[in-house]
């Protein structure tokens, strides 16, 4: 009975994962088929970075990561589905959480440049970083050989998706062991 159990844990487990692997993957597609239609809003920026920010300093603070948070004086207000733009707010956290090196620094920086908002989120990787900065935006990459986690490999794809919807666009650097992100967005 208590292998049994174990069993249907293992199982439930998995299908969980599989469950959400593949709303990810429906998610991305519909993005890229233009399935998806935005609710644009006024948004303030800056808060809404600010508010992503704190929801996740706890775990920020679990895995030893302090993050150091650069905006500007003034807000940066932009149309954008809120929705949406958390869900990559919740992306590029969730990945700093599972794959930056414990007691280092996350930076994120919100800036205006020319007529676009430019979000900027830096750390170190706690693996060596193996491939090529535009595949890791590929659906199913991950940045090295050596993760094991969780994730489904679609996170970079669905935030490119959604910067894509508002007309943005996301550069990654990768750097050694420095990862780099870049999102920009229109004003």
């Amino acid at each position: 009975d208590e292998k049994r159990k174990g069993y249907i844990e293992i199982i439930d487990k998995k299908s969980q994962r599989m469950k959400h692997l593949i709303d990810d993957l429906f998610e991305v597609t519909k993005m890229n088929n233009g399935e998806i239609i935005l609710d644009k809003t006024e948004v303030n920026l800056t808060q809404l970075l600010q508010q992503s920010v704190s929801e996740y300093s706890e775990e920020f603070e679990d895995h030893d990561l302090k993050v150091i948070f650069n905006k500007p004086e003034e807000e940066i207000n932009i149309s954008l589905d809120g929705e949406r733009m958390w869900r990559v707010f919740d992306n590029i956290f969730g990945n700093a959480i599972k794959y930056a090196m414990p007691k280092t620094r996350v930076y994120l920086k919100l800036e205006k440049q020319e007529e676009m908002a430019r979000i900027e989120l830096k750390n170190i990787s706690q693996h060596e970083l193996n491939e090529d900065a535009d595949q890791l935006m590929e659906k199913f990459q991950r940045g090295d050989s050596s993760r094991h986690t969780e994730g489904s490999g679609l996170g970079l794809a669905i935030i490119n998706s959604i910067v894509s919807l508002h007309e943005g666009n996301i550069e990654i650097e990768v750097d050694g062991d420095l990862f780099k992100l870049n999102i920009y967005l229109p004003l």
